[in-house]
């Protein structure tokens, strides 16, 4: 019995002692997670009509609904859009700028972002009258419409202005083209000077003011 004791002591000693002589093995650290790569997505090829200056586009930004909303383009052909500010989009197609907001959100703003833009309304059939009138703004064009009627629907002019030089602005072909036109009563003789979709018309500031009314809070 106590030889068997003996040997079983002994054993548990130098399993004790093998075991004690052996490197612990020390389990791998897990390798850093690295969030995966967005796919390079290459610009579009333009597909239909460019935008431009009073065009109305609707951003749909999936899930995003403080990134989805109507913008009309500004008079130089720009929106403020969140997080991006300040974007030109003139000249740009939907597809384009569905591309664009796309690049800019996902550069650390919104992880693969699903981005699509429609085109509301197009400022090409509306004039834009600004200026010296009393509701400068935006005009649907109508057939055969003059620049004294667009006048009219800006509500006409203000004291201050100087209907005589009024000039109308206007895209041919991608070229500018500007046209003097007198407005002033009783509007000249025959029928007015024809609009075309598009149209700006401006209504400047008489040159010598003070020989006119005072604006209210405005020193003589």
């Amino acid at each position: 019995m106590r030889a068997d004791r003996a040997a079983l002591v002994a054993l548990s000693l130098l399993t004790l002692v093998v075991f004690a002589g052996c490197p612990r093995q020390v389990p791998p650290e897990p390798a850093p997670s690295v969030p995966p790569e967005l796919p390079s997505v290459p610009r579009p090829a333009p597909s239909g009509e460019p935008l431009e200056a009073g065009d109305v586009i609707v951003v749909t930004v999936e899930a995003e609904e403080d990134l989805s909303d109507t913008w009309r383009l500004a008079a130089d052909g720009s929106i403020t859009y969140p997080l991006l500010g300040v974007l030109d989009l003139a000249g740009l197609t939907s597809n384009e700028v569905a591309w664009t907001l796309r690049q800019g959100l996902a550069d650390g703003y919104v992880q693969d972002p699903r981005v699509s833009v429609l085109v509301k309304e197009r400022a090409a059939r509306r004039v834009l009258v600004l200026g010296e009138v009393r509701a400068p703004g935006y005009y649907a064009f109508s057939e055969d419409m003059r620049a004294v009627e667009a006048l009219d629907e800006a509500k006409g002019p203000t004291p201050w202005a100087a209907p005589g030089r009024v000039t109308v602005t206007r895209r041919v072909d991608g070229a500018e083209q500007v046209f003097e036109v007198s407005l002033a009563p009783p509007y000249g003789e025959g029928p007015g000077f024809a609009l075309s979709p598009g149209d700006v018309v401006t209504v400047p500031e008489e040159a010598d003011r003070q020989a006119g009314p005072v604006r209210a809070g405005a020193s003589p």
